[in-house]
């Protein structure tokens, strides 16, 4: 992600000052005649380039007069999408009517890097195969999970479960949030599912002390609800297994997309959002560029059960986009 001092200004000085002047993309046919697209038909796609604009990306994979906040690749595909046939004659250094627009930072540093239309972009520069292609994808530091309440409110519930009879754990907001993956979860979802069966199903609730556990269980079943992804979790006998993954993979959704359907709390949205792009630039700068598009609700539940693919540790998310959403 690019720091605040970088400006579509520094941007436009990098590209000229690199070459003495902004170079014309001479798109996929190398003809000049057209331009490069985002992907519309395939959610994964790696799009490779070759001749003059090959080694023109490459000499701004790393420009000099930029930020060092700046990532690699990102002033290479400001100008591959801003200097085509159709676009250069609009590109300025203010950037008002340029096609690709800067757009990182946001009151969380939650916004994506780039803007094309109504797209966004997230930009990285892992090895190749990071995103689509050969490779397992890598973890992948998003955000803090602490913003996102709901989840926080349900891990918490489930947390309790362990231990319910000690009743005054029902009320607090952390119980072993900063450190917690699959493994870890699982158990308190399982203990929390039984319980919440055997209470209902015995009418436990009569007795005084297990109303505490059934309004905060009811208060879980209030909250899953409102979500497709965790709708299923609401079934009395549904298993630790299933509630543990669809909380987690909610989790995700929210870090990378925002909400699924309910925006009543004012909750930013995800990094790169539903729609939008997350883009690897070949850390080996040989001109390949994968772009993988997130999808509401398209996330692979199996794969978020292995902590190699998300975990949150000291209070940050990780997870590994090519396995949870390339699949």
């Amino acid at each position: 992600m690019s720091g605040k001092s970088d400006t579509p200004q520094s941007f436009y000085k990098a590209i000229k000052g690199t070459f003495g002047k902004i170079p014309a993309v001479l798109g996929p046919n190398g003809n000049g005649k057209s331009g490069y697209g985002l992907p519309t038909s395939k959610k994964s796609v790696v799009l490779t380039l070759t001749g003059r604009d090959k080694e023109n990306f490459q000499k701004l994979f790393n420009p000099a007069g930029v930020s060092k906040n700046t990532g690699n690749g990102e002033v290479a595909l400001y100008w591959l999408f801003n200097c085509d046939v159709n676009n250069i004659d609009k590109f300025t250094s203010g950037g008002s009517g340029n096609r690709c627009k800067l757009n990182q930072g946001g009151t969380e540093q939650t916004d994506p890097d780039l803007k094309i239309g109504t797209k966004l972009l997230e930009v990285k520069s892992y090895a190749g195969g990071a995103f689509v292609g050969q490779g397992k994808g890598k973890l992948e530091g998003l955000t803090r999970f602490n913003r996102f309440k709901e989840f926080v409110k349900m891990a918490n519930l489930l947390a309790a479960a362990d231990n319910f009879l000690n009743l005054d754990q029902l009320e607090k907001e952390s119980t072993g949030l900063q450190k917690l993956s699959f493994v870890e979860l699982q158990p308190a979802a399982a203990n929390f599912c039984m319980l919440r069966t055997v209470i209902r199903r015995e009418r436990l609730q009569e007795y005084t002390v297990f109303q505490k556990m059934e309004k905060k269980m009811s208060e879980f079943d209030k909250i899953v609800k409102d979500y497709p992804i965790l709708k299923p979790c609401s079934t009395e006998d549904i298993g630790g297994e299933e509630i543990a993954k669809r909380v987690l993979a909610f989790l995700a959704l929210q870090a990378v997309g925002g909400r699924e359907t309910k925006q009543s709390d004012g909750l930013s949205g995800g990094k790169p959002g539903y729609g939008n792009f997350m883009v690897n630039v070949d850390s080996n700068n040989n001109g390949k560029i994968e772009f993988l598009r997130i999808d509401e609700g398209s996330i692979n539940l199996e794969a978020i059960k292995e902590k190699k693919n998300f975990t949150i540790s000291g209070g940050d998310i990780s997870l590994n986009f090519k396995q949870l959403f390339g699949k």
